[in-house]
């Protein structure tokens, strides 16, 4: 029960961790588009960004009773997430875990909190 009361809270914070979770263990050839990002480091600003959108989703499904822990717990959630893809990744043929990518997803999850701040002060 208890479970289910979870996802039904998180939901949109579960779908997009299935949805990053599933781009990250494809094999990097087989992804649509993958030839259109192919400049320096284009890797690490997209896992900022994904990381940094779960991080304002799980800050947004949490609005309600969000206090400074909260805050600590869920980017840790974000960094605790992203180690468990890239050690995933390491197991991959195709794949390759690497730190860097881990950093870009902290520093994501991190930005995310003032802008959420800032958005939910507009409204």
């Amino acid at each position: 029960m208890l479970i289910i009361k979870i996802l039904a809270r998180y939901y949109k914070s579960v779908i997009y961790a299935v949805f990053v979770l599933v781009i990250s263990l494809i094999p990097f050839k087989d992804t649509p588009g993958s030839g259109i990002f192919n400049f320096p480091h284009m890797d690490k600003i997209i896992h900022f960004f994904l990381y940094g959108i779960l991080c304002f989703l799980l800050l947004w499904d949490s609005r309600n009773k969000l206090r400074k822990k909260d805050y600590i717990l869920i980017i840790l959630l974000c960094l605790s997430f992203g180690g468990i893809i890239e050690l995933l990744q390491i197991s991959q043929p195709e794949r390759s875990g690497d730190i860097f990518d881990l950093i870009a997803n902290f520093f994501g999850s991190l930005v995310a909190v003032p802008v959420f701040n800032y958005t939910t002060r507009l409204r």
